[in-house]
């Protein structure tokens, strides 16, 4: 019987390898909702490439410098917890077969338990086909997300 990281086709290691820092993490956020980081800028209504602003979040328009983030809308925004950590949480999520609990994030990431269990539920909320568990317990009032 195959492990759970198995299943998932990808490995710890692949994934420290791929998403080393936040840097990392971000510029993949940011290729998914725009390739080659070109868009189209909501000031100047041109297709432009959009290079990253120092020390933010944030890549400016090549002709106007309006911001985009390519964080907005998605489970990360306004969250204060490092990309590589919510990566990380995701990887344990998404390779887990029986679910994972808040107290298992908070051990295995070293944050606390109410970011443990925030993380959980946003990520319960933007894919919602994640369900819990009823066949295990959930002892400490924890937050179980499972495979969907």
């Amino acid at each position: 019987m195959k492990n759970d990281a198995e299943n998932l086709g990808i490995t710890f290691d692949d994934l420290t390898k791929e998403f080393p820092n936040n840097e990392a993490c971000l510029e993949f956020i940011k290729e998914e909702r725009w390739p080659n980081s070109v868009t189209k800028c909501e000031k100047c209504n041109a297709e432009r490439k959009h290079s990253r602003v120092t020390g933010r979040t944030a890549y400016a328009c090549d002709r106007c410098g309006n911001h985009i983030y390519p964080l907005k809308g998605t489970v990360f925004a306004g969250s204060s917890t490092s990309l590589k950590t919510w990566f990380y949480v995701m990887y344990l999520v998404a390779s887990s077969e029986r679910g994972i609990t808040a107290k298992r994030i908070q051990r295995d990431t070293g944050v606390t338990y109410k970011t443990a269990w925030r993380m959980l539920s946003r990520l319960r909320e933007f894919f919602p086909n994640q369900q819990k568990d009823s066949s295990q317990s959930m002892r400490e009032n924890d937050v179980l997300v499972s495979r969907g």
